[in-house]
């Protein structure tokens, strides 16, 4: 457990192997109603029911929330939007930004084959939703980038096996600014919907969300972090994905695990 108001800062390379932690003991609540809410609660959209959210974020540096102001990245805007509807727990090994439900699977640099090692850290807390951002640093580094559907694939089977019950949602991934790397990125892209469209063909709850076309390059802080507009921009996307899920009567009570939720 990190101690409050302790503070490693990330590392200043996109793509530099490490994890840094942050927890703000002054961290922001999310509001569950606001007067327009209120007003408007006949149009609150609940998701499965109001089944209590465990959502797993699992990924690297841009699932921590690397580069945005406030270091909670995509989570905050998709938390507030989800709380109107669902009771939420955002779970996971480390803690980035000042949300108070700031955990996360997130990994500074990590590279598919590293996630999926990490992801051995949440998984035991048997969340019903896994959001899955994995690529970019194998895109950027690169690291075999022919091979890297094949390493999603196998991530994706890890988090079926270890959650059944859960609906994985799979990122094709945000673009980069470098030419070289866009190129990957694009050939990677383009096999996410196969890789997943196997695993949904097998009765698995898997979908893809569509993130290739929501940002652009002025949208990154770096050529490979988001803005803080960028952060608001996936959250939005990851929220439709989340509902599609729910419609899909996919999202239930989640399971008692092995390690109890944080």
């Amino acid at each position: 457990m990190v101690a409050d108001n302790i503070t490693e800062c990330a590392p200043s390379l996109p793509n530099a192997r490490a994890t840094s932690v942050r927890r703000s003991s002054g961290c922001e609540a999310v509001p569950v109603s606001n007067p327009i809410s209120a007003v408007l609660s006949n149009l609150t959209v609940t998701i499965g029911g109001s089944a209590p959210l465990r959502i797993l974020p699992l990924g690297d540096s841009i699932t921590f929330g690397y580069r945005s102001s406030d270091g909670n990245g995509y989570r905050w805007r998709l938390e507030q939007s989800l709380s109107q509807g669902n009771r939420v727990n955002m779970i996971g090994s480390v803690s980035s930004g000042t949300m108070c439900d700031n955990q996360n699977e997130g990994h500074n640099g990590a590279v598919i084959s590293e996630i999926a090692t990490y992801a051995n850290r949440s998984l035991p807390m048997r969340p019903n939703v896994v959001l899955i951002h994995a690529g970019t640093n194998d895109m950027n580094e690169p690291d075999d980038p022919d091979t890297a559907p094949a390493r999603l694939g196998s991530l994706i089977d890890q988090v079926v096996a270890a959650c059944p019950d859960a609906a994985v949602l799979v990122a094709k991934i945000i673009p980069a600014a470098s030419a070289t790397t866009m190129a990957r990125i694009n050939t990677y892209n383009n096999a996410v919907p196969g890789v997943v469209a196997k695993r949904a063909n097998a009765g698995k709850k898997v979908m893809v969300v569509d993130f290739s076309h929501a940002l652009t390059t002025k949208e990154l802080v770096d050529g490979i972090h988001p803005t803080d507009e960028g952060y608001r921009k996936m959250g939005d996307v990851w929220y439709k994905g989340v509902q599609e899920a729910g419609l899909n009567g996919w999202i239930k009570k989640p399971r008692e695990g092995s390690i109890s939720p944080n």
